[in-house]
């Protein structure tokens, strides 16, 4: 039997929330994402929980996710973002999986991408320290820009987070794969994928094509993300055009919901594991180093008899090689307390090691 990893976003408040409920609830599909997930009544997150609890529940507060300016203070401008939205995901805690940080912000330059994505590892480490995932880098289709592939490809983000980049279809041009599996091209290996959006482009798939071709050309990109393990699943957008806002050109409610049930119950659906939850980090002993205040692009000396170069922030992950005492690093980014990523001065690897086993270069 095929399989699936498709799964739909929609609003529980508003016009067709009774329906996108009983979507839910009946298709049990591998992703599920739930707009203004703070506003909807408690008992239908609580049913839905319930009756899907192998889909993977994501929560977007869709106008808080537009709300900052990562550019002009990161760690400030999280801080703020993050304490703004926390009671809300203290409260419904267990009735979703991870949330959603800003909302298709587009970096220019390098020196943006930085700056963005220290926003994006503050949060990581905020919602980390209460137990949450966190979906980041939430792009729109088409970026991040070719300039930026490297950058991001080399970032490293804390272990709690997943992407969340949008990919469509940009239906009647042939060079639409590129806006489709673009995350291959930047993604941080390793890291796991939620495609936050997907479906049709320009201006959504109704009166562009009927309800079995839209699903057709979605049946096609599902068939890519099944080969990749690190791909959690992807939200259509969207199931209802819930505040007659403009969204109707993309609804699947009620051109298309009856399309995509014969499809998601044709095929076996692929639901993500379900790793628990993060956990903060418990208090080094007296026996254990502490953390070390590290500067970006600052040298250092390992100063154990041995490190672990890992490939991760966290004794969890595999390890690249031994460093050696008196070894020299650069540190080029800072993850959750104590891991920091250096680059290895003898061979020139990068990885993540433990701060405190690490002294200030002669």
């Amino acid at each position: 039997m095929a399989e699936t990893k498709m799964g739909i976003q929609g609003w529980l408040i508003g016009a067709g929330s009774a329906e996108f409920q009983r979507f839910c609830v009946e298709a049990k599909p591998a992703v599920i994402k739930i707009l203004d997930f703070h506003t909807a009544p408690r008992s239908a997150l609580e049913r839905i929980r319930e009756a899907a609890p192998r889909s993977f529940i994501v929560y977007r507060h869709v106008s808080h996710s537009h709300n900052a300016d990562p550019y002009r203070d990161p760690v400030a401008e999280a801080d703020r973002w993050y304490d703004a939205i926390r009671p809300a995901l203290l409260e419904r805690r267990g009735l979703f999986d991870a949330f959603e940080t800003l909302n298709e912000v587009v970096p220019g330059d390098l020196e943006a991408a930085k700056r963005y994505v220290a926003f994006e590892e503050r949060v990581c480490q905020r919602a980390a320290a209460d137990g949450f995932r966190v979906v980041v880098c939430c792009f729109p289709t088409g970026t991040p820009e070719i300039h930026l592939f490297d950058f991001f490809r080399s970032w490293r983000p804390p272990a709690n987070a997943i992407l969340g980049p949008h990919e469509y279809a940009w239906h009647g041009d042939p060079t639409w794969g590129w806006h489709m599996r673009r995350y291959e091209k930047w993604a941080p290996p390793g890291v796991p994928v939620f495609i936050g959006e997907t479906g049709n482009e320009p201006s959504g798939w109704v009166g562009k094509m009927g309800a079995d071709a839209f699903i057709r050309l979605l049946a096609d990109y599902d068939a890519f993300l099944l080969q990749d393990p690190r791909v959690i699943g992807a939200a259509i957008f969207v199931y209802n055009d819930a505040f007659a806002v403009h969204w109707a050109p993309y609804a699947v409610f009620p051109h298309a919901e009856e399309a995509l049930r014969r499809y998601l119950s044709s095929r076996q659906i692929r639901y993500p594991s379900r790793a628990p939850a993060p956990t903060p980090a418990p208090s080094p002993s007296p026996s254990q180093p502490q953390p070390r205040e590290v500067a970006m692009c600052e040298k250092r000396v390992v100063i154990a008899q041995a490190l672990n170069l890992r490939d991760g922030p966290g004794t969890d992950f595999r390890v690249l090689r031994v460093m050696r005492r008196g070894e020299a690093v650069m540190v080029i980014a800072r993850g959750p307390e104590p891991w920091v990523m250096v680059v290895h001065g003898p061979s020139g690897q990068a990885g993540w090691c433990h701060s405190g086993y690490l002294g200030k270069a002669g």
